[in-house]
């Protein structure tokens, strides 16, 4: 592929496997040792203030570059003007990428490799969820570095090699993924405050959030009263109370296997792992004034405990990890020892799969003491068989979106955002 083109033009692909990778695919291909390219190769960027310039390359990814760089992805993102999914489809070989706080030098010193990590050959069963979880590397850098559509990852065959990029062996022989220092930074502050354990993420799960959690997470912002829609382009398979008894206290939201997850609310990140029994891995964020956000059955968490995130902060990669037959996100929203329900705190709204916003009655929870109306409240129960997560299928088990006949149509009236409020504790 020549400088200008897109990853997305260079291979025949479904029209599922294009929007997978339109929505997850932050890398760019070429072929190498080409000699003259296919359209002129633009002028140098002019020099920032504030860094310097990488030019993405064959097989790199902004979260490539953030890991080499020491910068968060949030910041890569922001500094460059990436919001959407569809800005980091469209990125090309040789797109300037300003690196805040580096010097020249450093990139020139710093430049990833373009083949550093491993090979591994699939297990009978494996899976690319799988493959990620186990090294540490999310399902589209694997899809980027061995050049696969969607398609062909639904295919693979017990046997086949794949090469995982980013990953090396240590001095005992183990196969992994070096934390950056600002991740070894984010999980020295998650201990002294006593976040990021399993016993932390147990006491989170039930909503018991101490008081130096919270404004602990005030330094990432305020709450704000609503939560943003956790997955671009995901959609509701399933809601608050449904299930046997009523049992799920929570909302699935389906998406395609890589997909971007997001922070729903400014907070920090209590708990990024897989110790709890059927969540797979999952990410647990603090709120100022209580409240804590689960996003669970990520293919790799990209968020580590201690970490500050802002609300649409890129956090995990939508998976099928612990009891799941689907990849989707496990969201719930926790406050004082019960899930609550979600829905009517969500903006834009809660989307259907054809990327409408349902008809509900959508309110925002500024203060913790003054829960809306519309935001059902009930302590965790377990499935009738005993346990808290079943596996979950997503499609199988989906249910239809709680439409309000009398809540006005979001299409003319969009739902609004809580007013600013100085009481967050």
């Amino acid at each position: 592929m020549s400088r200008g083109r897109r990853l997305l033009d260079t291979a025949p692909m479904s029209g599922l496997a294009s929007r997978l990778l339109a929505l997850s695919l932050l890398c760019v291909a070429g072929v190498a040792g080409a000699q003259t390219p296919a359209v002129p190769a633009p002028a140098p960027a002019p020099a920032p203030a504030d860094g310097a310039i990488h030019y993405l390359e064959e097989g790199e990814s902004l979260s490539m570059l953030a890991r080499v760089y020491g910068v968060p992805l949030s910041l890569l993102m922001a500094r460059n003007g990436i919001t959407t999914d569809e800005q980091l489809a469209n990125l090309q070989i040789g797109a300037p990428i300003v690196v805040p706080g580096v010097k020249l030098s450093e990139i020139t010193h710093k430049k990833p490799a373009a083949r550093k990590g491993v090979t591994h050959q699939l297990a009978p069963g494996e899976t690319l969820s799988e493959l990620a979880k186990m090294y540490g590397v999310s399902v589209r850098e694997i899809m980027t570095a061995n050049r696969l559509s969607e398609d062909d990852a639904s295919k693979l065959r017990d046997g086949k090699r794949l090469f995982l990029p980013g990953v090396e062996k240590n001095k005992q022989g183990k196969i992994e993924r070096k934390p950056t220092r600002l991740e070894r930074q984010a999980l020295a502050k998650a201990k002294r405050l006593g976040l990021g354990s399993v016993a932390a993420a147990g006491r989170l799960l039930h909503g018991y959030v101490e008081e130096r959690w919270s404004t602990a997470a005030l330094e990432a912002g305020r709450f704000g009263g609503t939560l943003k829609w956790p997955v671009n382009k995901g959609w509701f398979t399933r809601g608050y109370g449904s299930g046997a008894g009523g049992y799920h206290k929570a909302m699935d939201i389906m998406s395609p296997l890589g997909t971007n997850v997001r922070a729903a609310a400014n907070g920090i990140v209590g708990y990024s792992g897989d110790g709890l029994k059927g969540f797979g891995n999952m990410v647990m964020i603090v709120h100022a004034g209580g409240w804590v956000t689960l996003y669970a059955h990520n293919s790799i968490n990209f968020a580590k405990a201690g970490q500050l995130v802002k609300r649409n902060d890129v956090i995990a990669e939508v998976g099928s990890t612990g009891r799941s037959m689907g990849p989707h996100v496990h969201f719930e929203l926790i406050h004082e020892n019960k899930n609550c329900d979600p829905a009517p705190l969500f903006r834009p709204g809660v989307k259907r799969r054809n990327g409408s916003l349902a008809r509900i009655k959508y309110a925002s929870w500024p203060r913790p003491g003054q829960r809306p109306e519309e935001v059902r409240c009930a302590k965790r129960t377990k499935h009738p068989l005993g346990h808290s997560v079943m596996n979950e299928n997503p499609e199988v088990e989906a249910t239809p979106v709680p439409e309000d006949p009398n809540a006005p149509d979001p299409a003319q009236h969009a739902p609004s955002e809580a007013p600013e409020t100085n009481d967050h504790l």
